[in-house]
């Protein structure tokens, strides 16, 4: 048997999730070391986005992961830029939380993103007047 998850509680787990990674990451990897705390909080992003079953939540997380880790894994003072590799890594951060809900969203849906798609011929009933 299948369960559905709320979209509603997904954002917020991944939103919990980005919060707790964040600060895992600041405590056991060194400051100076950010291509590395990048790296890490890059690859909680699909993973959360695998396992929520949602492309949607997946892009969510993968915004709020950008802001704990432009602000306070690169900057270190709570702050967002936008220099160009910010927003490089915010693309690569949303690629990689859309694609993670892909490959579950394809096999779900019977390979289709916007729904199970039906083929065949279509039985009529006839009403008798």
């Amino acid at each position: 048997m299948r369960t559905s998850r709320p979209l509603e509680f997904l954002i917020v787990g991944g939103f919990v999730l980005s919060v707790s990674a964040c600060a895992a990451v600041s405590l056991v990897l060194p400051a100076d070391a950010v291509a590395l705390r990048v790296v890490v909080m890059g690859a909680v992003v699909p993973i959360y986005s695998f396992w929520s079953r949602s492309a949607v939540a997946g892009s969510a997380t993968a915004v709020m992961s950008w802001f704990f880790t432009t602000g306070f894994l690169v900057n270190g003072a709570g702050e967002l830029t936008f220099a160009s590799a910010d927003v490089v890594r915010a693309l690569v951060f949303l690629g990689l939380g859309f694609a993670g809900g892909l490959p579950v969203l394809s096999r779900s849906r019977a390979g289709s993103l916007f729904g199970a798609v039906r083929t065949g011929t279509a039985s009529m009933s006839r009403q008798n007047s």
